[in-house]
């Protein structure tokens, strides 16, 4: 062993290829990890995709917080550039709702074109949070919506 350590230390290795076979290994590694990974989400989304409607509700169950909203309104706001003109606006919804402690909650600046967070019609005004999904989502009645649209438009 020893004289296999002597002869090692004695060749002349060039920085760049022991660089280029360090990378080569970490691509293979990060590669291997990375196919593993969409493959054990691809056979979740099957798994997933393959309940019921109730069996999907129960496995949301623990991960999911719905409380009711007390109070709703909209609002737009101003894009601007920075010298102040308007580009564009969209829309907001500024709510308060009581969690599960019995704490009222406001929320600011809550906008459905964010991705995760979705303002949708139900039969009561609830708010729902899913931590498994980080989704969060404004059900609103049709009445509540109604009355929104005739504030904001008169």
């Amino acid at each position: 062993m020893k004289k296999f350590f002597e002869k090692v230390r004695n060749i002349d290795v060039n920085p760049e290829v022991v660089v280029l076979i360090v990378l080569s290994i970490l691509l293979v590694i990060m590669l291997s990890v990375l196919v593993n990974g969409l493959n054990e989400q691809a056979e979740f989304n099957a798994w997933y995709n393959s309940l019921s409607a109730e069996e999907k509700a129960e496995y949301e169950a623990p991960y999911t917080t719905t409380c009711d909203v007390i109070t709703v309104e909209k609002y737009h706001v101003d894009i601007t550039n920075r010298y102040g003109a308007v580009r564009g606006t969209y829309s907001c919804y500024e709510f308060m709702y009581v969690n599960q402690d019995g704490d009222i909650i406001t929320v600011h600046d809550f906008r459905d074109d964010w991705g995760n967070y979705d303002v949708v019609v139900g039969e009561s005004n609830t708010y729902t949070v899913n931590t498994r999904t980080n989704t969060r989502t404004l059900t609103l009645t049709l009445e509540t919506m109604k009355a929104l649209a005739d504030v904001v438009t008169n």
